[in-house]
């Protein structure tokens, strides 16, 4: 097993043989566990394996970057466990360490800021009216913020208003004060 480093994290390479030793192609995702063990031995994730399209019988799995910058600089522990059913079986366990260090770490950050400012480059719509997702994606959270401080506002005794450039109400929250404690709800549909 080998690991080349990309923005993505690691990805891991392999080649599956049968027990006679040529080369087995055809192995599914299903006939792999992929555990990735981090240098402490508290924490593991796992990971989908594929075949390549370009050398059938060459197989590869992601070790996500979110994982080791999580998990810091050390050996990892990398076991593939193998069970390809008849009628060419193949049953095997790969291990191998994967040793990540600081610049490696460094290197994934910077591939992972890379592509964030790529996407981030690129201009955000305001939001339609209605009530902010719960589980925003990041364009339509930077795109509430951008909103909130750009456009005019409004607010009463007992209501917050978000407007977009037209003026439009987009989002409103009740508010309440009673002296002691000042309470801003939820954010709802406008008008």
């Amino acid at each position: 097993m080998w690991f080349a480093r990309t923005s993505e994290g690691f990805r891991a390479w392999f080649a599956l043989k049968s027990a006679g030793g040529s080369i087995r192609t055809g192995a599914l995702a299903g006939h792999f566990t992929v555990t990735i063990v981090n240098p402490t031995d508290a924490a593991n994730t796992t990971a989908v394996v594929s075949e390549s399209a370009q050398k059938p019988g060459l197989y590869t799995f992601l070790v996500p970057s979110a994982f080791l910058t999580t998990h810091s600089a050390g050996d990892y522990g990398v076991v593939v466990q193998v069970a390809v059913p008849a009628p060419k079986s193949v049953t095997d366990v790969l291990s191998d360490v994967l040793t990540v260090s600081v610049e490696d770490l460094d290197s994934v950050a910077a591939g992972v800021s890379g592509v964030t400012a790529s996407v981030l480059a690129g201009s955000v719509p305001e939001l339609p009216q209605g009530q902010p997702p719960t589980a925003p994606t990041v364009a339509q959270a930077l795109a509430l913020l951008y909103m909130t401080l750009r456009n005019s506002s409004e607010s009463t005794a007992t209501e917050r208003r978000v407007k977009n450039d037209a003026g439009t109400v987009v989002a409103k929250a009740p508010l309440s004060d009673n002296g002691t404690t000042f309470t801003q709800g939820k954010l709802v549909s406008g008008p």
